[in-house]
């Protein structure tokens, strides 16, 4: 019988020290997301430790806790993730803006040549930022959604376009003119 193998998702760099410090201390992820939300660092978390040492020290999640109750007046956060679970919304917000940018990339291909490689480019960038988006909703709770409304405003989007360029073109432009300009200020 052979075993399935789990998916290998790759975690961030960031989130690495996190995890390496919630193994090594035996916290659990309530505390090492209270740890994150205080600014703590997990590079200095065996100063803040207890050992054999150390006796008069308070334990490690004792001391996040206390912390955080003074800062933030409850006793754990609202909503607890683990590391990977922050971690898989990070890698699927950072594809989700791949796929946006890709799809941008795309619509200034069509608009320039006009091929349809480019359509199908923006047809998959779309379905690319959808499913992401739906990844990161997955973790949102049905009352963020429900107090959010529903506004749809529809626009041609190649006259905003147009005129966002314009408008963007003329900024840099007045921009660099004002800086080739000597000031008379400095005398």
């Amino acid at each position: 019988m052979s075993k399935k193998k789990k998916k290998n998702t790759r975690i961030p760099h960031k989130f690495l020290p996190w995890i390496d410090v919630r193994k090594k201390y035996r916290l659990s992820h309530a505390h090492i997301q209270m740890a994150r939300e205080l600014g703590m660092s997990p590079k200095r978390f065996d100063r803040l430790a207890n050992t054999e040492h150390k006796p008069w020290k308070v334990p490690l999640p004792d001391f996040i806790q206390s912390l955080y109750e003074k800062k933030f007046e409850k006793s754990e956060p609202d909503h607890v993730q683990s590391i990977e679970e922050m971690a898989a919304e990070h890698m699927a917000r950072r594809e989700a803006r791949k796929a946006a940018r890709a799809a941008e990339e795309a619509a200034e291909q069509a608009d320039d040549g006009g091929d349809a490689v480019a359509d199908d480019a923006v047809a998959e960038g779309a379905v690319a930022d959808d499913a992401a988006t739906a990844a990161v909703n997955d973790h949102e709770t049905d009352a963020v959604e429900a107090s959010k409304p529903s506004v749809s405003i529809e626009t041609d989007a190649t006259e905003t376009d147009a005129t966002e360029t314009d408008a963007n073109e003329t900024d840099a432009n007045e921009a660099v003119e004002a800086a080739k300009t000597p000031s008379n200020d400095l005398r």
